[in-house]
């Protein structure tokens, strides 16, 4: 169904907007924060933002950075302070941007990882079995969405049938390769002309899959 396709979308945007330590958090602490918080710590509470090993191991109080709660992590608790309190960092500084700030708190929420957790070659884009889904929206007027899947490279048909088994519209006929697929159907046949309401039957053939379902048209 539609809300497979959602999902995997989801996974995939979620997995590539996980913030990388290297390239966007340590150059915050570059440009504020390493000319006190370097050095092993031995300038400032024993805290060093030189590197992400020295940043997880953490200052004197031990909770600079809490994987996943970055409320109770002492070093976004600092960063949000008023300038004029002796606890604000950077100190002898300015606040940081506000897409800065936003950018640590993803980062520690997400479990202040040095690299994000996934890659995409480690997704699987591909899936187990062949599959149709049912339509959605069902019933529907005028637009509605099948979903499939193809484990892999096929030739595929997709047919609509009316009440008495006549080929309405030739929706797919070609070859693919395999992922999870969608198409649309606009409730026209082959002419382009407009089908009236009622029950119709959509099937796909794929290699030696085959599966048939109902939708209804409404006007």
């Amino acid at each position: 169904m539609i809300k497979k396709q959602i999902i995997l979308i989801t996974l995939v945007s979620s997995i590539f907007s996980q913030i990388d330590y290297t390239t966007q958090i340590q150059p915050i602490f570059n440009n504020y924060c390493t000319s006190c918080h370097s050095n092993g710590g031995a300038y400032f509470g024993g805290l060093d933002l030189s590197s992400y090993s020295e940043t997880i191991e953490g200052g004197d109080n031990g909770n600079t950075v809490l994987p996943n709660d970055f409320v109770n992590s002492v070093l976004y608790q600092r960063i949000i302070l008023d300038e004029d309190n002796y606890l604000f960092m950077p100190q002898d500084g300015s606040s940081l941007p506000q897409s800065d700030i936003e950018l640590i708190e993803q980062w520690i929420n997400e479990g202040a990882l040095e690299t994000p957790s996934l890659s995409s070659s480690e997704l699987n884009f591909i899936p187990n079995n062949f599959m149709l889904y049912q339509n959605y929206p069902n019933p529907f007027n005028p637009l509605t969405v099948l979903c499939y899947d193809l484990p892999k490279n096929s030739s595929v048909r997709i047919n609509i049938y009316d009440i008495l088994g006549n080929i309405v519209c030739n929706l797919v006929n070609k070859n693919e390769e395999s992922g999870y697929k969608s198409v649309q159907w606009n409730a026209t046949n082959n002419q382009g002309e407009a089908v009236p309401a009622g029950l119709y039957f959509y099937s796909i053939k794929a290699g030696e899959f085959s599966l048939t379902k109902t939708m209804i048209l409404l006007k």
